[in-house]
């Protein structure tokens, strides 16, 4: 079943991009202020802080627990543990911005590209809105209209300080340079896609894959690679299974990990493949425990990756989190998360730990998100980058009983313990937001989606200080 919902809010770093599963392979930190974009930026160390208490090992799922391990919210008889929070982290609001950004990059000079804002209009440019917002002076400046609308499509750092944007339903890709605070045209994809994930490679280039056909129904398996130096695409192997939205994670020798997405059957898939820039071919690998989609995938300080939360093939939201070992190429089991997540962000933070935030949760028994389809705008496409697109028609109570679930609530995922703490709470609740790992171990939460008519929570920016 296709989904009204948008893709994994993957954490936005400089090897990650948006769409994709979204949280950074590599903390990356704001570089200093300069004219001219920098090289990719490296993270400043900081303190581990002190004991963290953790949920509960009752609650995590043993050692080789498949998707049964992970029931649905409605057939859950035990309430979710309860997470004492983590005193000396905080999020603090930045205040309004003024659109409902999905899309942000880190630049070179260490600001933040906000792009697509969620369309509400179809006769509105709202999907090529961008503005440049600076966490040092926290103000904002407008940089005019994307050139496509890429509510949908891949915003993603280049190593040289500039950002590419994508996909999105259009095969012409585009460059912002924060030096000229301009876009430019770039190469022409040889695949017009929808709901690709890419990462950026340990030699700069861009592996874009996977996505849906511009009619929605197909899944690519389709895969370019994008050089920056040439601004041209070139083909390469495609993967063993088609799938969008999915789950992508750079590994320590530069390989890259594709796991789960949306399959052929319009559900999510388990099936896991690796790619080699070496030799340009993807190898089947171990499936993951936990068929999903809309999760994310974060490589951690010991090279392995922790998959987490999103869709099962059920469409239920899960709890399950899962870890790859490169050298076994299989998963394992680890911790559950406090809440039935998908859409959330992961960011790997300077001190080799996970934060988890927002995402929508279920909270009635119908099942959650997926069980209701609510209309949509004349004129666009029943998926609009994580949003419900109401008909203006709509009424409060039909979006409520489509899904009552964004979440504020945050969590800490601890490689050394292999469980999730609470860690505070955000000051909006979000989905679909991206989150961008700045200097000094904060990470900056931008905008999300709103499910509900003339809410514009979403359309804010915060502040994660661990």
């Amino acid at each position: 079943m296709t989904l009204a919902l948008g893709r994994p809010g993957p954490a936005v770093g400089p090897e990650v991009g948006t769409p994709s599963a979204e949280a950074s392979s590599e903390p990356s930190a704001t570089p200093s202020r300069s004219a001219e974009p920098t090289a990719s930026p490296t993270t400043e160390p900081s303190a581990t802080p002190s004991a963290i208490a953790s949920i509960d090992a009752s609650a995590s799922p043993t050692p080789g627990e498949t998707a049964a391990a992970s029931p649905s919210p409605a057939a859950s008889s035990s309430p979710l543990p309860t997470m004492p929070a983590y005193a000396s982290a905080s999020f603090t609001s930045l205040g309004p911005v003024s659109h409902l950004y999905v899309n942000a990059a880190l630049l070179g000079d260490g600001r933040v590209l906000l792009a697509s804002s969620v369309i509400t209009s179809a006769a509105s440019d709202e999907g090529r809105i961008a503005e440049v917002f600076d966490p040092v002076s926290r103000t904002s400046v407008s940089v005019g209209l994307t050139l496509q609308d890429r509510t949908r499509g891949t915003v993603i750092s280049l190593a040289d300080g500039r950002v590419l944007l994508e996909g999105g339903g259009s095969s012409q890709a585009e460059i912002f340079d924060p030096r000229t605070m301009r876009f430019t045209a770039s190469g022409t994809a040889a695949v017009t896609r929808y709901d690709e994930s890419s990462i950026r490679l340990r030699d700069g280039r861009i592996l874009i894959a996977g996505g849906s056909a511009p009619n929605g129904a197909d899944q690519i398996a389709d895969v370019e690679l994008f050089d920056p130096t040439t601004g041209k695409f070139q083909t390469t192997d495609s993967m063993k299974v088609p799938r969008s939205k999915p789950m992508l994670a750079l590994l320590p020798d530069g390989r890259v990990l594709v796991a789960g997405g949306e399959g052929t059957s319009l559900t999510a898939v388990a099936a896991a493949e690796v790619y080699d820039p070496g030799t340009g071919k993807f190898v089947t690998v171990g499936s993951m425990l936990q068929a999903r989609e809309w999760g994310t995938a974060t490589t951690l300080a010991n090279g392995q990756v922790l998959v987490a939360g999103g869709y099962d093939n059920n469409e239920y939201e899960t709890r399950s989190a899962e870890l790859f070992n490169p050298a076994t190429g299989t998963f394992h089991s680890t911790g559950v998360l406090p809440e039935y997540l998908l859409n959330q962000t992961a960011t790997l933070l300077a001190d080799g730990r996970v934060l988890i935030a927002g995402g929508l949760t279920t909270t009635s028994s119908s099942g959650g998100c997926g069980s209701v389809q609510p209309p949509v705008l004349a004129g666009l496409p029943p998926l609009v980058r994580g949003h419900f697109d109401p008909a203006p028609a709509a009424s409060s109570a039909e979006i409520a009983a489509t899904c009552q679930g964004m979440t504020k609530r945050a969590a800490i995922y601890d490689p050394q313990t292999g469980r999730f703490t609470a860690t505070g709470s955000m000051t909006a609740a979000r989905e679909g937001h991206r989150a961008v790992p700045l200097s000094g171990g904060q990470v900056l939460m931008v905008g999300g989606d709103d499910l509900a008519p003339g809410a514009t929570s979403g359309a804010t920016l915060e502040l994660y200080t661990p």
